[in-house]
């Protein structure tokens, strides 16, 4: 059985390559829109910057790289690039679950 968490965020991505783990307890996005595997994590503010913590943490940077459309506790996807920093200049983002209460 799916679980509900895994059903509303896999509603979101309906026309993305997505795998269902066989257990329904998770997901994996293969690709979006042909652009490749999105980094996945909650976006945290420190300070005056954005950053994705995930499975590995990145600060995130560009026009969408901003609190209204990358709201802090939001679950999301983001493709983009790096900068000679080491900060993502995100280029496509998605919500896909909103902070927990």
């Amino acid at each position: 059985m799916i679980a509900l968490a895994v059903a509303a965020e896999i509603a979101r991505l309906i026309g993305q390559d997505v795998s269902l783990a066989p257990d329904g307890q998770s997901y994996t996005i293969q690709d979006i829109a042909g652009e490749g595997t999105p980094l996945i994590g909650k976006i945290e503010r420190r300070g005056e910057t954005l950053w994705l913590v995930g499975e590995i943490t990145i600060r995130l940077i560009g026009p969408l790289a901003h609190p209204r459309i990358a709201g802090p506790g939001y679950k999301v996807w983001v493709l983009g690039s790096p900068d000679s920093d080491g900060a993502l200049i995100a280029r496509r983002l998605g919500v896909l679950a909103p902070p927990n209460p």
